[in-house]
């Protein structure tokens, strides 16, 4: 169940992940006024910058209708949206609304009456709203789910070549141009409330706008949120550091799908991760009350180790193995050595990786016959609060380890039993486990 405290924090986080769009949805008034969401088409030259599009997705992600899909003002200003994840990383959106050539149909409001003029219309047997062997994925026996159902029985006898197509095919001899689900997953069942625009001209645009991309929210809303602190962009961009007076840090780095904030300066550091729908105050004011009831157990950690990941710190304490930096800017334990065979390279890396893991990482590379003895191996995990250094060290040899057996076993037979053998030394020599 959905409480309401809950539901305000959800309609909060979709506000905070979709600032632009709320902002243009709420300038009208009219209910039938919707956002469509694209992704745009790919820019050859620039991939990383896609070209604006609007126009009928003539290959949908399911066997629906082709069509310009919208999610109506109410659905989304109420925080529904939550629901439809992929959504909110969409880089461009158009407000609409039906046009005055737009013949609305509203699934919703379907009788057994409509149901049976329906298939008439499009030259279907109506009896077939009784037949036993017509369902709806939802499972629900409204007159509208069986109508939708009867059709999604049709159409696998339909010949067409494109099974999307089958939809636009049946609704045209209706008349119908648009199709409205008030939130009856008439439709789709996770996408409850939408319309349908069968064809571009019935629909009007209203507003054009583009959305800014997830890291550029976080980022923005932790400067905002502390602006005692000085901020700094990494080299390559992709993390925010956020460095107090007083030697107080806190890391920001965005990853697919979410975040990870991380404090430095504190003996009890702050250290978590969020998805992209958590974005809101209280994950802001989870930071701010950690760092109030820390504010007197201070380490001696400095700015200067701001990008050092804590536990990955306190495994190069423990060994005394120092932290060597990245080629993205962190830092890492990085090891090589050179095979029995001299013209080998082993490499053995740990370095911290998005989602609060340790990365473990153990190579051979020959520059020359890479494919008949080289190997490269990773394993990672989440550690947890109660494992000393010794415990996560062995938990990520112990993983290469099966790893190797796992995928090299068979294949390479030699290089899995010299992999071992560097394993074994790693745990004896090198951290005398």
């Amino acid at each position: 169940m959905v409480t309401f405290k809950k539901f305000l924090l959800i309609k909060e986080s979709t506000r905070e992940l979709m600032p632009e769009i709320y902002a243009a949805l709420e300038g009208y008034d009219d209910p039938m006024v919707g956002v469509h969401l694209s992704g745009g088409i790919e820019n050859i030259k620039d991939k990383r910058n896609p070209t604006p599009h609007l126009g009928l997705n003539l290959n949908p992600f399911h066997h629906d209708p082709i069509g310009i899909y919208a999610f109506p003002k109410d659905y989304v200003l109420s925080g529904k949206l939550i629901n439809n994840r992929g959504f909110a990383e969409s880089k461009f959106f158009y407000i609409v609304k039906p046009s005055s050539k737009a013949k609305i149909l509203n699934l919703s409001n379907i009788t057994e009456e409509n149901a049976v003029k329906l298939l008439n219309d499009m030259g279907l047997d109506p009896n077939l709203m009784k037949d036993s062997s017509v369902y709806h994925n939802s499972g629900k026996k409204s007159p509208a789910h069986i109508f939708w159902g009867v059709l999604e029985k049709v159409r696998q006898h339909m010949a067409t070549k494109h099974k999307n197509l089958s939809w636009n095919t049946l609704f045209k001899d209706t008349g119908y141009n648009v199709l409205y689900d008030e939130g009856d997953g008439i439709i789709h069942y996770n996408e409850p409330t939408q319309i349908i625009y069968l064809n571009s001209n019935a629909m009007d645009v209203l507003y054009f706008g583009q959305q800014k991309d997830n890291a550029s929210k976080v980022f923005s809303m932790y400067v905002n949120s502390f602006p005692d602190f000085i901020p700094k962009m990494s080299r390559y961009k992709n993390e925010l550091f956020l460095n107090s007076p007083d030697g107080i840090s806190i890391l920001v780095q965005p990853w697919k799908g979410g975040f990870s904030i991380k404090t430095y300066g504190y003996i009890n550091n702050f250290f978590k991760d969020y998805n992209y729908e958590d974005l809101n105050e209280n994950a802001i004011n989870e930071l701010k009350d950690h760092m109030i009831q820390n504010r007197y157990n201070l380490s001696t950690v400095h700015v200067e180790k701001e990008n050092i990941d804590p536990v990955l710190e306190k495994i190069s304490n423990r060994f005394k193995i120092k932290l060597k930096r990245s080629k993205n800017g962190t830092m890492e334990i990085l090891q090589r050595y050179q095979d029995s065979d001299k013209d080998s390279v082993i490499i053995f890396r740990i370095s911290a990786a998005y989602n609060n893991k340790m990365y473990f990482n153990l190579s051979k590379e020959h520059p020359d016959v890479w494919s008949v003895v080289g190997y490269h191996v990773n394993y990672d995990f989440e550690p947890n609060d109660e494992q000393t250094p010794e415990d996560i060290i062995n938990i990520g040899l112990n993983g290469l380890k099966e790893n190797m057996e796992k995928y090299y076993s068979e294949s390479r037979s030699y290089a899995t039993l010299m992999a071992i053998k560097t394993i074994e030394f790693l745990k004896k020599r090198v951290f005398g486990l």
